[in-house]
């Protein structure tokens, strides 16, 4: 008996939450851009330790030397400073001994981190979310108060 109408308070209460959260939403480009300068390098760097395996370097050495890299960096970028990362990369005589600069640029490209991320995202966008702000178009914005 009490589970159901628990229920109820319990999603009525994360809806008003996502409300708040959300109404006054803001998308900053720039922070996104700088944020993605600042952390993506890490994420780049599986890439560069598949393909330096690929070119027959041994992979827990390999492993380690990136790990290293990129401990080096992160003091950095705890510090507020840009990620060196890349340039550590490129200033390592092993790796570019396997791989050129502009490899390892396109290694640590972020937008090759993503996946398939965007079209998900605009499928959802145009299967899920359209089709139902479609169907309750005369509801939205809207706003109701229930009391109890």
């Amino acid at each position: 008996r009490v589970i159901i109408p628990e229920g109820f308070l319990a999603t009525d209460e994360c809806l008003r939450l996502y409300d708040k959260i959300m109404r006054d939403v803001a998308v900053y480009p720039a922070m996104i851009k700088q944020n993605l300068e600042r952390y993506s390098p890490f994420s780049g760097t599986e890439a560069v330790l598949i393909r330096l395996v690929e070119r027959g370097e041994d992979r827990q050495a390999m492993h380690e030397r990136l790990r290293e890299h990129s401990f080096r960096a992160w003091e950095k970028v705890s510090l507020g400073e840009e990620n060196p990362l890349l340039d550590l990369l490129k200033g390592d005589t092993l790796i570019t001994s396997r791989l050129s600069s502009q490899e390892i640029d396109e290694l640590m490209d972020p937008s090759g981190h993503v996946g398939d991320a965007s079209e998900r995202c605009v499928n959802f966008m145009e299967e899920i979310v359209k089709p139902i702000l479609s169907k309750y178009r005369d509801r939205v914005g809207k706003r109701v108060e229930v009391e109890f």
